[in-house]
């Protein structure tokens, strides 16, 4: 993060929640309750298994100082079984007094789908 100085913070009480039908994906990162708005990237030779995706923070609007972010899923690795899942990242957020660079690592630990909305 930058906001005059740079520092690093480690954030490790996080959840990401994901519903995802098709290619169309919904995120949601709390505490903090972003939701993203994304579009998954099946891998060509492995498009059961791996992948990539985008996001873009549903606030992001050119007229929006408040919160803009986007961000890319690096890697999606899913298991042989279809549970076991997980997924890298990185994504960028700014404000009118900062700028954040954020490198996210989860495990999936649930396949139910927790129905996360789409974009307001």
């Amino acid at each position: 993060m930058y906001v005059g100085t740079s520092f690093t913070a480690k954030v490790t009480d996080q959840t990401v929640i994901i519903t995802q039908v098709g290619t169309d994906l919904n995120l949601e990162e709390t505490p903090g309750d972003f939701i993203y708005d994304g579009s998954v990237i099946d891998d060509s030779k492995k498009p059961t298994t791996k992948g990539q995706a985008s996001l873009t923070l549903c606030t992001t609007t050119p007229a929006n100082h408040a919160l803009n972010g986007m961000g890319r899923i690096t890697k999606i690795a899913v298991k042989k079984d279809g549970v076991k899942a997980s997924f890298t990242a990185v994504s960028f957020q700014s404000n009118m007094t900062s700028v954040e660079t954020c490198t996210w690592k989860y495990k999936r630990t649930d396949t139910a789908d927790p129905q996360v909305p789409n974009c307001p």
